[in-house]
């Protein structure tokens, strides 16, 4: 059991690291430009993950932010439901849903979805995280670090769209 608590209290540190470091980045953004490059090598590279997207409803996006992406208000989301969320849920989707939320997924398996609201007043989106590891992220995980990052991201995403 003492083997079991210090295996996760180190899993539990490297992944504050990581939100740290990520939140840190968000806070210094200052421009959409920023934000995209934050979303691409700090979420994606820094927890591992595949996909990153933050989708804005009712806000048309440049085309050149890969990692930023607007939803016109008229239009259907990716997936039922996106900005219906009221807190982070994580789960296994399959491939079709999968490819839906990350266009450019090539995934033939199923694979995993952390998706986390926005909580700030006068602000839809929702961060879109992907692993091609149905395990990566899964309810049992909890979401209290998501919850963080979406504090932070809420703010950044107000601030600089």
């Amino acid at each position: 059991r003492l083997n079991e608590l210090v295996s996760n209290a180190g899993v539990n540190n490297d992944v504050f690291l990581k939100t740290r470091t990520l939140t840190l980045s968000l806070m210094d953004a200052v421009d959409l430009k920023t934000l995209n490059k934050v979303l691409a090598t700090r979420l994606i590279d820094g927890f591992d993950a595949n996909h990153g997207l933050c989708y804005v409803l009712g806000w048309k996006a440049p085309a050149a932010y890969q990692h930023v992406v607007g939803v016109a208000t008229k239009d259907e989301p990716p997936i039922p439901r996106l900005f219906n969320q009221p807190e982070p849920v994580c789960g296994i989707y399959r491939p079709r849903e999968y490819g839906a939320l990350f266009a450019d997924s090539q995934l033939t398996e199923p694979g995993s979805v952390a998706l986390v609201p926005m909580r700030l007043t006068g602000l839809e989106a929702v961060l879109a995280i992907g692993s091609s590891d149905p395990r990566r992220f899964v309810p049992e995980k909890g979401t209290l670090f998501l919850e963080y990052i979406s504090d932070v991201l809420s703010r950044t995403v107000k601030r600089v769209i």
